[in-house]
Order: C-alpha cells, then structure tokens, then sequence
C-alpha cells in the first residue's frame, strides 16, 4: 500500500473540520480548500492532523488567532 503525501503547514484552519466536507486553512496570506476529509487524526491546541484521500495534513495553529481570521473570512 503506497503512503499517503503529508502536507505539513502554519497557519489558520476553520473550525470545526469535519468528515465528509472539505477544510480549510489559511497560509502564506492564501485561503487553501482542501478534498473532502476522511479522517481526523489529531486535535491539539496548537495543531491538527487530518487526512484526504491521497494527502494527510498536519497544520500548526494559535487558536486566539484561528477564530479571528474565521470571522474576518
């Protein structure tokens, strides 16, 4: 079985991702939308670690600014 590409990023993810919609993250001064997700790997309160069906992705956050940028969005 091939291993999935991990995409490791900072920035700023809407809140709540959730399985079967696509998240999205903001890095770089770019909003990124990513395929549907398929799993949640991990919630910390500095990171999150999800999966698609071909990339897994593993994006460092500041949740005081996540819900700052969500609302600006």
């Amino acid at each position: 079985m091939k291993q999935k590409k991990t995409i490791w990023a900072c920035g700023i993810v809407k809140q709540p991702v959730e399985i079967g919609k696509s998240a999205e993250y903001y890095q770089n001064g770019i909003w990124r939308t990513t395929a549907k997700v398929l799993r949640v790997i991990e919630l910390a309160d500095d990171y999150i670690k999800f999966e698609t069906g071909r990339l897994r992705y593993c994006i460092e956050f500041n949740k005081a600014n996540t819900n700052v940028m969500a609302r600006a969005a």
